[in-house]
């Protein structure tokens, strides 16, 4: 079975459309994809219009939240047929209309104070963006790397723009209780990403889970990505076995964002799959999808 449940759009951080990443998949014989971009939904006014395109798409978004100040990133999955704009998704409209607007300040100043020392503007960044209004660091590092400031947009977050930097603004940033409530509320899905770029102690892990057990009887764990090995996933199954009070299910995601980072669609791991892992992927996805059915986020075609 082919899935992605973690891709990215031009809609946030990624460099392919929604029809791009659709047409990819369509192509490749995927059966399930999410895209889910960071903090907006704007991928599934266009993912209702392809309704033919693949036989599941899957609303998604990814929820930039922290927890004690250290990242800690939430997918939420949804009916790509839900009215985003209806009462039932208030709570967390409200959250990203905040974001939104946390995320315009922290850049306007960021680029204010870069032009202190480079030959950059507010005016000239915005005319290079892609007309969808979402902004965050990676523009300013392509904005950047654009104007031959540095070499690429993975030395620009090293160098100039890294949380050290003179020029970084900090922000108000979404918790993950905000993050994990609001998906509840609205009848989402709630899925951890990548906890392999995270760096929490056991203590944390264990505040983690109690807060998603105060929220929800369900959760998603990204087991499968591009950058968690063999290794780590059993790392991950090891430790959810701790966590008997939740019902917790495992998410697969490329993590794809285009020409931003190197894996492509369905890169969902660094090394082969093993045949028993193979087994393993099957049933696990297979019973995560059951799930998705029993929850409404997917038909027997969406």
């Amino acid at each position: 079975m082919k899935v992605d449940l973690h891709i990215h759009s031009t809609f946030s951080d990624g460099t392919l459309t929604v029809p791009q990443i659709v047409e990819f998949a369509r192509k490749n014989n995927f059966e399930y994809v999410a895209i889910t971009d960071h903090n907006n939904f704007q991928s599934v006014g266009v993912l209702k219009e392809m309704i033919d395109e693949l036989p599941h798409k899957i609303a998604g978004i990814e929820l930039s939240t922290k927890h004690n100040g250290k990242k800690l990133h939430l997918l939420g999955y949804f009916n790509v047929n839900s009215d985003f704009d209806s009462e039932k998704f208030a709570p967390l409209k409200a959250l990203l209309d905040r974001e939104a607007e946390s995320k315009s300040v922290q850049v306007r100043q960021m680029i204010d104070n870069l032009s202190v020392d480079f030959d950059v503007s507010y005016d000239e960044f915005l005319s290079m963006l892609n007309g969808d209004g979402f902004v965050n660091r990676v523009h300013i590092a392509r904005y950047l790397t654009d104007k031959g400031i540095t070499d690429s947009v993975s030395n620009a977050f090293k160098t100039i723009i890294n949380t050290k930097s003179k020029y970084f603004v900090k922000r108000r940033e979404m918790t993950f209780e905000e993050g994990l409530y609001a998906v509840v509320q609205c009848g989402g899905l709630p899925s951890i990403a990548h906890f392999v770029e995270y760096r929490f102690t056991d203590e944390e892990i264990d505040e983690i889970a109690t807060i998603t057990a105060d929220a929800t009887d369900t959760v998603g764990v990204e087991l499968w990505h591009y950058k968690q090995n063999a290794d780590f996933r059993r790392q991950i199954i090891d430790r959810c076995k701790k966590y008997n009070n939740l019902n917790i299910v495992f998410t697969a995601g490329s993590d794809f964002h285009g020409a931003n980072k190197v894996q492509n669609i369905g890169e969902i791991s660094p090394d082969k799959l093993s045949a028993e892992e193979q087994r393993f992927f099957d049933d696990q996805i297979k019973h995560t999808l059951e799930v998705f059915k029993n929850r409404n986020i997917i038909k027997d075609r969406d």
